[in-house]
């Protein structure tokens, strides 16, 4: 019983050295990830770094072409076509943009927990989001890149009532980041028209 004590023991404090504190994570141009969706394939690829954020190419099912910047915490600042001019996302069916939008509150813990309270524009139309986001821990999951220790973020969605609806719309998304690929690896979700993917490939510095 005092050995099976102790390799329990054992046991926890490997697991609690595992899962310390992470991010936010630092990139490099070349960074690269390839996602698996339901439908195609996708490249998520760096292409600068800078001006308190990052510039990613790739990876939207709505503006394959656009993009994206993000500041240091991950959250969506910016969106612009080739030529960098400003998308207007209000004619785009969802794009979670803003300072708001903070998806991720790094350093990523156990059990942490932020919320969103912010607006977006869903087929040109404003609407009120509060999203509860929780840390749930930090696991094994299973891609077809691999295998990774990958903290397990789950979010709480409430869309308000508004004119025309008088009730709330719930539903709930999980997200695995990995500290080893420096991005999300798999992501889940019970919205009606969330895509689902899973990481293929990637090629970190």
């Amino acid at each position: 019983m005092r050995v099976l004590l102790s390799i329990v023991a054992v046991l926890m404090l490997v697991t609690s050295a595992d899962a310390q504190p992470y991010g936010p994570p630092t990139y490099s141009v070349g960074d690269t990830w390839t996602r698996k969706t339901t439908g195609d394939v996708r490249e998520v690829k760096v292409v600068r770094v800078g001006d308190g954020g990052i510039w990613f190419t790739g990876g939207r099912r709505d503006c394959p072409t656009c993009l994206s910047f993000l500041d240091n915490n991950l959250t969506l600042i910016k969106l612009t076509d080739t030529a960098g001019r400003d998308v207007d996302v209000t004619k785009m069916f969802f794009v979670p943009i803003g300072a708001d939008w903070r998806f991720f509150d790094f350093p990523l813990e156990i059990n942490k927990t932020w919320r969103i309270s912010a607006q977006g524009y869903v087929g040109g139309s404003p609407e009120k989001y509060e999203v509860d986001c929780k840390v749930i821990s930090y696991e094994d999951v299973k891609t077809p890149a691999g295998i990774f220790k990958a903290f397990r973020v789950r979010r709480d969605w409430t869309l308000k009532p508004r004119l025309g609806r008088t009730s709330e719309v719930r539903w709930v998304d999980e997200s695995w980041f990995a500290p080893d690929v420096k991005n999300v690896v798999k992501f889940v979700s019970t919205g009606r028209n969330a895509e689902e993917w899973e990481l293929m490939s990637y090629s970190v510095k």
